[in-house]
């Protein structure tokens, strides 16, 4: 019965999920995704800005374009310092990477005089001066790497995030400028009804997929819960059955506690470039040290009943 029960909910589930997916493929206008893309990004960072449009008339629309091109081309200004700033925190960090243990005190020694001309155009210099001239010893400069990639991450991620509303917002007002400079009148009237139609359907669909996507994982969330219920109880109401079973799970969950005790979360430079925490490289380590744990189990397991079959046996 608990497998009838589980078998119909995963079924259950998929059905929902291919249904939804059927919607809105049948829906989504492939031809108008561009436009769908640009206006959910603009309502994601400046939902003011599509509820002025949706309030424009035809005849505001010079003034709604022209006060929106001005704050465009702050935006780019802004865009293009952020992305001097961002190639002056990466070419540090580079730099400090690229540094070993011999050839550290060297560059101690130079960084006062190399400083001044790398952070010559950077926005808070001192705040990268101030943070190298703290190091003691080389021990201390791959913590302050690991440091400076998780706030390079962020900075890059901000960066990413502006340029597409910039590119989202620019798209979208070359759009109304195209209908602005239309000739016909009767032409110029369609374009902006199919526009601003356009966008109110964009809108309602994005919040129909958000409803979708929540959805989507309430239900799966439910089947997970409930497999993992049925499989609790199974293994308590036929506990006499299933302590094989149980026997298997604590000994995988000790071999992990093992693993993690006994690797080491220090970072390495492999690590540190690619963006790893300690924690994380602790967890990795757990994970290599419980695989050849189990490994050496099952070759010393085989080599054991070998042994046994072979003499054993015989005596």
């Amino acid at each position: 019965m608990n497998k009838k029960i589980i078998n119909i909910i995963i079924f259950t589930v998929a059905a929902i999920g291919c249904l939804l997916a059927l919607w809105f493929a049948i829906r989504f206008d492939d031809a108008k995704k561009e436009n769908y893309d640009t206006v959910s990004e603009i309502n994601k960072v400046n939902p003011r800005l599509i509820a002025d449009f949706k309030a424009t008339s035809l005849e505001q629309l010079p003034q709604f374009v022209e006060k929106n091109q001005a704050e465009l081309t702050e935006l780019n200004k802004e865009l293009k310092n952020a992305q001097l700033q961002r190639d002056i925190f990466y070419t540090y960090i580079h730099e400090l990477k690229s540094i070993d243990e011999t050839t550290f005190a060297d560059y101690k020694a130079n960084f006062p005089a190399h400083a001044l001309a790398l952070f010559a155009k950077a926005d808070k210099p001192e705040k990268y001066i101030q943070g190298f001239n703290a190091l003691k010893g080389y021990d201390d400069l791959l913590p302050y790497i690991y440091d400076l990639d998780s706030e390079y991450a962020g900075v890059k991620q901000a960066y990413l995030e502006k340029k597409e509303y910039a590119k989202s917002l620019g798209g979208f007002l070359a759009g109304a400028d195209k209908i602005i400079s239309t000739t016909s009148a009767s032409k110029k009237a369609t374009e902006y009804s199919a526009l601003q139609s356009d966008v109110k359907s964009f809108l309602s669909e994005g919040r129909l997929i958000n409803c979708a996507v929540v959805f989507l994982y309430v239900i799966f969330a439910i089947a997970i819960l409930l497999i993992v219920a049925f499989s609790l109880y199974y293994l308590i109401v036929n506990i006499k059955s299933s302590y094989k079973a149980l026997l298997g799970i604590a000994l995988i969950a000790v071999l992990v506690l093992l693993g993690y005790v006994l690797s080491s979360g220090e970072l390495s430079k492999s690590a540190i470039a690619n963006g790893l925490t300690s924690q994380t490289v602790k967890w990795i380590g757990a994970g290599c040290i419980t695989t050849y744990i189990a490994l050496f189990a099952a070759i010393l397991s085989i080599l054991v009943a070998w042994f046994i079959g072979k003499f054993i046996k015989k005596v």
